[in-house]
């Protein structure tokens, strides 16, 4: 955590009652601790920090521009002990440069103590306040300001990693190891000297960001006063630590209902270089890894996209479990990995791509297909399957809950009659906008049974709402060619018998329906069929979400994907889409998967995700229809796949399951393999920042000595990205194992740095195979294994 206090009136104040009491009645040791990185100022009394308030009983930490110098400031102003005691730090104090400091009290001795030391101040130089009269401070329960809320003499500067520790004694061995570690941390990580790195169980609060879900501090904003932003973290549980507490919502908060916060404030990072060179991110402590950071591969679309130099349309696709598919949005933005790669290359995006089928508007801003301030539009029964529909099993993007619910999906069922429309912006990033050409497509599963498709070019001025139609009206026959059965008995969860040998039919990989739940076309894939004594027995890849019984009607057929997709000329000058309506004449709901933009004429990046919240790659593979991943990724057309950690429930070797099985349609897709940043946990489970975890170091091993062999580019960027306490500290997280926007964003920029130098083509020197939406209506004809 940093702030930047830009001008003499910005403070932020804590109520009274805020602080634990023994600051002020002197009943129990305690220290605080401070970074504060010193900008020029002319004041001559400028505070960093003020205790109390001016007139009653008062610890103020100040600069003192006539001395150059820091001041530690006593003052208690009642009649019967008045103490005023100012004690120097000493020595001339640079502008543009950080300090740690310690105000510290020992009971026993009733004695104040003031260290502090920067680059320009002289270690040595430790000096101790007098003894309080009458041996104690009398209890006050004041407020607590960072800067100063009283006369207005702030000193600017950068406040980091504050912290209060009750029950500690901190002297000059202690403000070393700080000072040596050059952590941002280092405040709350004690004690240095003897090795040890777990964080002190003694500290009681520091200042951090604040959000109700996830984190609302973003570089360069302001922060905002109340309880929004700004907190302070609670006492430290007992054994393991949720760090969390100090630097963002997760954990129990102090009183910051009443917290206010006055003047020019913003987030920085603290290892920004604007504010000086001293401190140095660590990183984890690996106690095993490759000896390799990079693994080279001759891979040409993904160095075009590496260094930031597209010569055709390349489409990327960013592949894990929540951190690249989940819905976490803060601050208008949803916070994922391919979010973080679309920004950073957000001038040369020429699209989207393999967005998921969103039903409303809480799923916040997003490039293309944005829908923080509307929906897209629905009528007549349009929206989500159910969590536990089979349909969902070909789907692939997955935002929010995880739970139990099966498949990749969450796909948009649209019934007879039912309308669903959903439209790209009018621009986004640097090359796609509203005057320029642009062709929007839809992908759709065929099957048997399926009701035909109404669709037609729809533009409006917003996402939601039911637009204008333009052209005419086509209509796409969804379903596959199938042949009728009729169940023979009570089927089991997972099978079905029919009368006579149909095996030739019921072959593996063909999609059978039934109408268990009129209209709906449930849905399952055959893996495989027996013939026993006049009855053919079907068993299946899943359980059925809604079993057919005995006398139903089943279909079966192929399954396949087909893209919808409409150029449009960019004369329309606003959100531009395809309105998607059921066909009346029967037959299943329509079922839509995901969908895509592009500007064709333009190269560039088209980037998407795909993936599944709380599912890793060996989850998502077991919870698939075979072939459906790998067949819509053929119809969407990547080019390159980044693989980024997918751990849960998975073993490493599922980085190059996952790949092998969308290759098996995309023999030539580029990959690029990223190992993981740390993450951390609450006080229930491992701190993956902790040494020789093995689980971590086991992904990150396997993913670098493996990727050779697999014909991927591979980067280890965990030590770049830093511990997870030190992501924290720099607004990188939005809790303990997903990144915020920020940390999104750097974790796609280093990726990026070390694939320009592991992906060794130089640009043009092998042609791509960039799909793109070229015609308006294009039958992928892509199956699930079958002809």
């Amino acid at each position: 955590m940093a702030v930047h206090l830009s001008d003499n009136s910005a403070n932020i104040t804590l109520a009274a009652g805020t602080l634990p009491a023994v600051i002020f009645d002197g009943s129990a040791d305690f220290s605080i601790v401070f970074w504060f990185w010193h900008e020029a100022d002319a004041n001559t009394s400028s505070h960093i920090m003020r205790c109390g308030s001016a007139g009653n009983f008062e610890i103020s930490v100040r600069h003192i521009s006539e001395a150059n110098t820091l001041r530690c400031r006593l003052h208690r102003g009642l009649d019967s002990n008045n103490v005023n005691v100012n004690c120097d730090f000493g020595g001339d104090l640079a502008d543009g440069e950080w300090i740690v400091g310690i105000v510290s009290f020992d009971v026993s001795s009733s004695t104040l103590a003031v260290y502090a030391r920067s680059e320009s101040l002289n270690p040595s130089r430790v000096q101790d306040v007098d003894s309080f009269v009458n041996g104690g401070i009398d209890s006050y329960s004041g407020d607590w300001g960072f800067g100063d809320p009283y006369e207005g003499d702030t000193q600017p500067g950068v406040l980091m990693s504050w912290s209060l520790r009750t029950g500690e004694v901190l002297g000059w061995d202690d403000l070393d190891d700080i000072w040596a570690s050059k952590r941002i941390d280092a405040p709350l990580n004690f004690p240095l000297s003897d090795g040890d790195s777990d964080y002190s169980e003694t500290a009681t609060a520091n200042l951090g960001g604040v959000a109700n879900l996830h984190r609302a501090a973003f570089y360069g904003t302001a922060t905002r006063s109340g309880s929004e932003d700004v907190g302070l973290g609670d006492s430290i549980p007992t054994g393991a630590i949720d760090a969390l507490e100090y630097f963002a919502s997760g954990g129990d908060l102090l009183d910051t209902e009443t917290m206010t916060v006055a003047g020019t404030i913003t987030w920085v990072d603290p290892l920004d270089a604007a504010f000086g060179p001293y401190h140095e991110q660590q990183g984890p402590q690996r106690s095993s890894g490759p000896s390799a950071t990079r693994v080279s591969a001759s891979l040409p679309m993904l160095r075009q996209l590496a260094i930031d130099s597209p010569s055709e349309i390349v489409n990327v696709g960013v592949a894990g479990n929540s951190r690249v598919a989940g819905k976490n949005v803060a601050d208008g933005r949803p916070e994922h990995f391919a979010d973080g790669l679309q920004t950073i290359r957000s001038s040369s995006l020429t699209g989207v791509l393999c967005q998921p089928p969103l039903i409303n508007s809480n799923n916040g801003e997003r490039y293309g297909y944005n829908c923080g301030a509307n929906g897209p539009y629905t009528d007549g029964g349009a929206g989500l399957a159910d969590e536990g529909d089979n349909y969902n099993r070909f789907g692939i993007n997955y935002w929010g809950e995880s739970g139990s619910t099966v498949g990749s999906g969450r796909v948009i069922r649209i019934p007879a009659g039912g309308t669903y429309t959903a439209r790209c912006e009018p621009s986004f990033g640097a090359i796609a906008d509203a005057s320029e050409a642009i062709t929007t497509a839809y992908y759709l599963l065929k099957v048997p049974g399926a009701a035909d498709l109404d669709w037609q070019p729809n533009h409006n001025t917003q996402q939601g709402g039911a637009g204008t139609d333009i052209e005419t009206e086509s209509t796409e026959t969804m379903a596959t060619s199938s042949t009728s059965h009729t169940v023979a008995s009570a089927p089991t969860a997972d099978s079905i018998t029919i009368s006579g040998d149909v095996t030739a039919q019921f072959t593996a990989g063909k999609a059978v329906t039934h109408d268990g739940t009129a209209g709906e076309g449930r849905v399952n894939v055959v893996a495989g069929s027996s013939f026993s004594t006049g009855t053919t027995t079907v068993t299946f890849a899943h359980d059925w979400d809604v079993a057919p019984t005995a006398t139903d009607t089943v279909y079966v057929g192929d399954w396949s994907f087909v893209e919808i997709s409409h150029a449009f000329s960019g004369s329309e000058g606003n959100w531009r889409g395809i309105r998607l309506t059921g066909d009346s004449g029967g037959g299943y709901d329509c079922i839509l998967v995901a969908k895509s933009a592009v500007q064709p004429s333009t190269p560039g990046f088209r980037i998407g995700q795909f993936g599944k919240s709380g599912k890793g790659y060996d989850e998502q593979l077991a919870e698939q229809f075979s072939g459906a991943l790998a067949a819509l990724a053929q119809a969407v057309g990547f080019d390159v796949m980044i693989q980024t950690d997918g751990y849960q429930s998975s073993d490493p070797d599922s980085f190059g399951s996952f790949l092998d099985e969308l290759q098996t349609t995309l023999p030539s897709l580029e990959a690029l393999w990223l190992t993981g940043m740390a993450h951390g946990v609450a006080s229930s489970g491992a701190d993956l920042d902790s040494a020789g975890n093995s689980t971590f170091d086991a992904w990150n091993n396997w993913i670098m000595d493996n990727a050779s062999a697999a014909g991927a580019a591979a980067v280890n960027i965990t030590q770049d990205m830093g511990t997870w306490m030190e992501q924290l500290g720099r607004l990188r997280r939005a809790d303990n194992l997903h990144a915020a926007r920020a940390g999104n964003e750097a974790y796609m920029t280093l990726a990026m740095s070390a694939a320009a130098s592991a992906s060794t083509v130089v640009v043009g020197s092998a042609a791509g195979s960039s799909a793109a939406c070229q015609t308006v209506l294009m039958a992928a004809a892509i199956t699930g294994g079958v002809g």
